[in-house]
């Protein structure tokens, strides 16, 4: 242990402290060691040597002494961190823009954290460390590009809705139509996220595929409008005289506008699919679309798929399965409602590269 006094250093988005060379050997640390604040054991420093930090002194971040709690001159404890462990898996929390993480995870190949960690990344995003696998409190793990880690994310999204416009949406479930439950879903799950939407488009498909809405640009002052008018789209939408459901096409529709409008790093893309009877499916296709979803996405995006009614949707299934999403089914319309609700908030990202 070590005594270093703290003074603000330049405003860098990483855990790194500037420490003089004649410093670091008299103390016993070396450019590129891990070091951590002894009380408190949060936020890893990655020393940096520089010759215009004064002797007996540490220059830190400011983001870093806000979570230290430290002020300028103010002499502070720390440890040499000598075993940091690889994480095998981890769960990450990204506020802001998706990303800014993985923009800042590629460059720097490995992170330093503790458990419960928050870490600024750029000025508008930041990561919290939500689980570590076997972790313990105030351990440093490293986290790179072989860490398994799982993304729950609040940020900007564009979002794609797709909904099956085929005869089958006529038919009752219990005492509804499905097209009715289509709605109420469509609400619960998009009335909270849309608030959070940046862009957002609405198909109808069957035999062929309807834009309702065309990609349009959401201001914050309308977004509260957008909730209560988009799940009026589905009531209002043609209900075609076909059993078809072109769920292809919908996704070739999707895939295409994010391409061709480049919305692929403005956003985490998200889309929704909600079929009243299952469909036919080509898995090759299906992991083709997977692919250039995650070419445009940058490597990480969101789906929800919904399946009405009681049979098993196997091919709606295996799509949700291929591009790692979120499938919501159940035997009653009240079942399929709460486990709506249980998904309102879109937290969970399906990949990361």
């Amino acid at each position: 242990m070590f005594s270093l006094r703290v003074e603000p250093g330049k405003n860098v988005y990483e855990n790194i402290g500037w420490v003089n060379p004649s410093t670091a050997k008299e103390i016993g640390i070396r450019e590129g060691s891990v070091i951590i604040d002894a009380e408190f054991r949060v936020s890893p420093i990655r020393v940096v040597l520089n010759d215009l930090v004064r002797e007996g002194e540490i220059s830190l971040p400011i983001h870093i002494m806000y979570k230290l709690g430290a002020y300028a001159g103010e002499e502070r404890k720390f440890e040499l961190v000598e075993d940091i462990k690889d994480a095998e898996r981890a769960d990450v929390y990204v506020v802001g823009n998706m990303h800014d993480w993985i923009d800042y995870l590629y460059k720097n190949k490995h992170i330093y954290v503790t458990l419960d960690d928050e870490i600024a990344i750029s000025p508008k995003t930041s990561i919290r460390i939500l689980d570590i696998e076997g972790g313990g409190a105030g351990e440093v793990y490293r986290i790179s590009h072989n860490t398994r880690i799982r993304i729950q994310f609040a940020g900007l999204m564009n979002i794609a809705v797709a909904i099956d416009s085929s005869v089958a949406m006529m038919e009752r479930w219990g005492e509804k139509r499905k097209v009715d439950i289509a709605k109420e879903l469509s609400k619960i799950l998009l009335e909270y996220n849309l608030r959070k939407t940046l862009n957002c488009a609405i198909f109808s498909y069957a035999d062929d595929v309807d834009i309702l809405l065309n990609w349009i640009s959401i201001e914050p002052k309308l977004r509260w409008f957008m909730t209560v008018l988009i799940p009026r789209f589905v009531t209002d939408m043609i209900i075609k005289e076909t059993d078809e459901r072109d769920l292809e096409a919908a996704l070739e529709t999707i895939i295409h506008g994010l391409e061709e409008r480049d919305l692929g790093r403005s956003a985490l893309n998200t889309i929704l699919i909600i079929q009243a009877k299952d469909s036919k499916l080509n898995e090759s296709k299906m992991k083709s679309f997977a692919k250039r979803m995650s070419e445009v996405s940058g490597g990480v995006w969101r789906t929800i798929w919904v399946g009405l009614g009681n049979e098993n949707f196997e091919n709606l299934r295996k799509a949700a399965s291929i591009f790692g999403g979120k499938f919501i089914t159940a035997r009653t319309p009240p079942g399929i409602i709460k486990r709506a609700r249980r998904m309102s908030d879109f937290r969970h990202v399906d990949r990361m590269w």
